[in-house]
This record gives structure tokens, sequence and C-alpha cells, in this order.
């Protein structure tokens, strides 16, 4: 019992903080959206939303919302409900047709990019994808619960190890005495840093390692047509790799995808839950995303990410965080406790910002800190107001 995951004791560890987070009124909070990224409470309170992994604010784009409302007006229905192995509407082809062509290789779609790991990442651990030889599984120790959280339904089919971050040399380990082995882990991690892209392909290269990456903080953010970070090194995918995302964050619409390989396309397809059963994107999340993409294939999308560049190099001008100067849009204010991260975002929270107070067991035991995540729509005076806001707020902090 509880080798890869235990419930009870995360709830006996963490009922407190959020409890404590609660009381700070930092959680449940209800708003409107009033535009340009921000928000105003019931009470008239307004903030910009710095937890919003709509980094390009393409979520408020009129055209992904006329998008929606077209391919809603075209097919006439929200959604099949069946199976889409048996019939889909035309606008769930097209819309993975032009993924595809947008990212240059085979890009499927599903509900959300948890769902797709859920059925992806068992059919990796059974060998399907690796010759029928059931590879050791790694699962970065930091990779996204959504990632971690199929640690067990793997473990029913092969070895399942939980890899020290970023740790090359012990997957190389691996690599050496097992003839499949397959890490699984972020390509830009929710709470910032990015998997080490050249060493893992190198690995690859060598062993034929299979690397599945969670990329929902980088697409669109990062990249040639916003591919996102991990795909931004492999133009032309391995056979050995998947990538999976959000389109719910960067991209500005909603839905999960996975960028994959022909060799595997038809597989993936025909033996993964989300696709058999009826739970397809619906037809308004098609009609934005199909918007969004060729916002994405636009010289349109270049502006926006030297745009977010141009924001990240003004903060990081401004004032130090962890992960200072990375292209990456996820910054992390480090404190000492988990009481003075809620205290710092309470405060930031009262002068117009909201952030994530981030705790054990959130991230690993021994850091706390405040999460902050930049966009365009955030202009340089906002910034520079956010960054005096933090030093005061710091000060203020080592009196309590």
């Amino acid at each position: 019992m509880n080798q890869f995951y235990n419930f009870r004791k995360m709830v006996a560890k963490s009922k407190e903080i959020w409890d404590r987070s609660a009381e700070y009124g930092l959680l449940n909070i209800k708003v409107r959206n009033i535009g340009d990224g921000f928000m105003e409470t019931e009470d008239g309170h307004k903030f910009i939303n710095l937890i919003s992994g709509s980094y390009l604010n393409l979520d408020e784009d009129p055209r992904l919302i006329q998008g929606a409302i077209d391919e809603l007006q075209k097919m006439l229905a929200l959604d099949p409900a069946c199976s889409r192995i048996r019939i889909q509407f035309i606008a769930l082809a097209e819309t993975e047709e032009i993924l595809s062509e947008l990212f240059d290789t085979p890009t499927i779609t599903g509900t959300t990019s948890s769902a797709l790991s859920q059925h992806i990442l068992p059919l990796i651990a059974s060998g399907a994808l690796t010759n029928d030889n059931k590879p050791i599984m790694l699962f970065d120790r930091e990779a996204h619960f959504t990632l971690n959280i199929n640690k067990a339904i793997c473990a029913d089919e092969t070895t399942i190890v939980t890899c020290p971050h970023n740790d090359v040399n012990f997957i190389e380990d691996y690599c050496k005495k097992h003839p499949a082995v397959a890490y699984v882990a972020d390509g830009a991690y929710s709470s910032g840093g990015n998997a080490p892209m050249e060493d893992l392909l190198y690995l690859q290269n060598k062993y034929g390692l299979f690397l599945y990456f969670d990329d929902a903080h980088a697409l669109s953010a990062f990249g040639k047509h916003g591919c996102g970070y991990a795909k931004s090194f492999m133009p032309e995918m391995s056979d050995n790799s998947i990538v999976v995302s959000t389109m719910g964050k960067g991209f500005g619409a909603s839905g999960g995808l996975a960028m994959i390989t022909k060799k595997h396309e038809k597989l993936i397809k025909t033996f993964i839950g989300p696709l058999l059963w009826s739970q397809d994107l619906n037809t308004a999340a098609l009609g934005a995303v199909k918007a969004s993409a060729a916002i994405h294939a636009s010289e349109e999308l270049v502006a926006l990410q030297k745009k977010l560049q141009e924001n990240l190099k003004f903060f990081d001008k401004l004032i130090d965080s962890d992960f200072k100067g990375l292209k990456l849009p996820v910054r992390f204010i480090s404190v000492s406790t988990s009481e003075h991260a809620l205290f710092c975002a309470r405060e930031l929270y009262h002068r117009g910002f909201y952030t994530s107070a981030l705790f054990h067991p959130i991230i690993p035991k021994g850091r706390a800190g405040v999460k902050l995540a930049l966009r365009v729509k955030i202009s340089k005076t906002m910034i520079e107001k956010l960054c005096n806001d933090i030093k005061e707020v710091l000060v203020l902090r080592e009196s309590i």
C-alpha cells in the first residue's frame, strides 16, 4: 500500500495549511473578468490575476469567442455524445488536421491533457509503444500531479521508479542496465524551471530513451508556432517521444493535445480511453482552437511572444527571483516558511496582484514562496508597481 501516492498522508499534512489559506482570504475568490488581465470581485476589488496560464491573453481574444460561436452554428449541436472512433463531427477531424500541420507532427486532442496522460502513460507502460518491451518508467520527482497520479496504474504493467529532479546521471544509469526506459517529466514546470532537454535527447539518441513531457506551461509562449519548450528541441519528433499539453492556458482555448508520430497514431487513437468514450472536445472548444491556431500560424504570434519576453526581461531587471533570466513565464519568490508565503500572497492581493502561495506538499519539502506568471497584457507601469510591492511586502514579512 501507498507505494506511489498517499492521499491520507497528504490530507493530514496539508489540511491545516489550506485552512490557513482560506483564513488569509486567498481561496474561492469569486470574480468577473473585466478585460486586459484584470478581475473584479463581487465587492468591487480589482486585481491582476498573476496565476493565469493565459500568457498571451488569447483567452480574451474576440476571434476565439467568435470561432466558438461560428462552429456551434455550423454543427448545430454541442457534442455528438458518442465514441469518436465510431462517429465524430467534421470539426474534430478538421481541428486535429490544423494542429498537426501547425506543430508539424500528428496531433490528437482530448478533453484535458490530464485525461490524455491518464491513458497514454499506461499504454507506454504496457510496452505497446516500445516494440512490446515493457520499459522501466522513471517519473521525475517534481513532475506535475497529473503525471505522478498515474504511477499506480502504470505499476500494474511495469516497474515504476521516482527519479531525482532533472538527474540525468540517474536516468543514464537505468538506461545502461535496462533495454527499455521511459522518462516522464514536465517540459516547463508549473512552479518554475525546465527539463534538461539537450541531455535527455542525448540519452534518447544513445540508448533509445522514451521521453514523455507535459508542456502545459510553455505551449504558445515558447517555440515556433507556439509549439512549446520540449517540442522546440525536437523539430522532427522521434517515435520515442510524446508531448502533451493543455490548450486552456497559453493557447487561450480549451482541451488537451498530444503530439505524437505517425507510427503510433492509429494505436493511440484506438486504444486509449478518452478517445473510445464519448469524451471529446465540444463544438465550441473546437471552434476556439481553430481560431487560436490561425493566430499561432501567423506573424502575430511572434509579436506576442516578443512582448512576453520584454515583460519578463523588465521584471527580471527590477527584482531577483528564482528562475531569473529564464525565457519561460513563471517566476518564484522564495521565503522561509509557508506562513510567510501566505502573508506575502495576501498583502500582494490587497495591493492588486493575485499570486499563488506555494508550500509543501504542493512543492518539495523545505521550500515555500510565492509563484507568479507574467503575461502580454501587463504594462511596464504595472510590472514596476508589482516589483516595488513585492519588495515592500518582503520587508513587512520580517515583522511577522
